[in-house]
């Protein structure tokens, strides 16, 4: 967990104050926590007073989010995701104290679904991909041209792993193949000449997919 800038958190463990349990890296330029345990406690020990304790920045911002949309319609049927946790992790601790709708506001998709989207997609699940872009409720729970914290979107992913099948779903779901990555300015195409991991060669079924449906 060292240096490792996250935001507004969406799980929580009941843990101790110096072991802070976190799950997601979704990065929004509102919510930027610096969660290096390690560095916060030797900057404790040094006398800091302006160094505020992770329970209590986690609380302000839970309490901040759930003030900005407080009243706001459920856009999901199954809206409190806490009723998906078992008994035994209730005692630990663990809660959503955000709704999906929340979620949804504050980060632009329900980062439990676009993790789980962008995963399958990178191990070349094009049922599941499929199943997010064309079931209505599973949409929009995630965002398609999102960012990750690499800087990638799914599309690069997929073309950079040479997912054709993948590739072709994405752009006919929308996904914007002029999207460059946030390293080095690459497109989706850029990454399906170079290959997997750098060295890989072209993979020419995703370059076609790819050149068949640039503008």
């Amino acid at each position: 967990m060292a240096n490792y800038s996250g935001d507004g958190l969406l799980y929580y463990e009941g843990a101790a104050e110096e072991d802070p349990v976190l799950t997601f890296a979704f990065h929004t330029p509102s919510h930027k926590l610096v969660l290096d345990v390690a560095e916060e406690r030797n900057r404790a020990r040094a006398g800091s007073d302006k160094v505020a304790g992770f329970r209590q920045r986690y609380e302000k911002e839970v309490a901040a989010a759930k003030s900005k949309y407080a009243g706001i319609e459920p856009e999901f049927s199954d809206d409190d995701m806490n009723a998906t946790i078992t008994e035994e992790d209730r005692k630990r601790g663990w809660e959503y104290p955000l709704t999906k709708t929340q979620q949804k506001r504050e980060f632009g998709c329900v980062p439990a679904d676009q993790q789980r989207f962008l995963w399958r997609l990178q191990d070349g699940h094009l049922d599941v991909v499929e199943d997010y872009l064309h079931n209505p409720k599973m949409r929009k729970a995630v965002d398609i041209n999102r960012y990750d914290e690499m800087g990638l979107t799914p599309l690069h992913h997929a073309a950079r792993l040479g997912h054709a099948d993948i590739v072709r779903a994405l752009i006919e779901g929308k996904a914007d193949p002029l999207l460059r990555d946030r390293g080095q300015g690459l497109t989706a195409l850029d990454f399906a000449q170079r290959g997997r991991d750098w060295d890989a060669g072209p993979n020419e079924e995703a370059i076609k997919a790819i050149q068949l449906f640039e503008p």
